[in-house]
């Protein structure tokens, strides 16, 4: 199974709910294997489609980068 971890930019004056970013993609049955946020960006490490989730939470992200773990 391959597995993506995604960066994804909030705007600068942002401040990311990472818990309301988490229920979110729980109530899509989205699994994710960690989620971190470190005041510059989200991180998530999961084996779901990167664009399903950039879908999900990217109405008010700058950007997405992705790659395979």
């Amino acid at each position: 199974m391959t597995k993506y971890k995604m960066s994804i930019s909030p705007p600068n004056n942002l401040i990311v709910d990472i818990d309301r970013i988490k229920s979110k993609l729980y109530n899509y049955n989205i699994d994710c294997d960690s989620i971190k946020y470190d005041k510059v960006r989200v991180d998530i490490v999961s084996s779901v489609d990167p664009t399903k989730i950039w879908d999900l939470i990217g109405s008010k992200m700058v950007s997405i980068t992705w790659g395979r773990v």
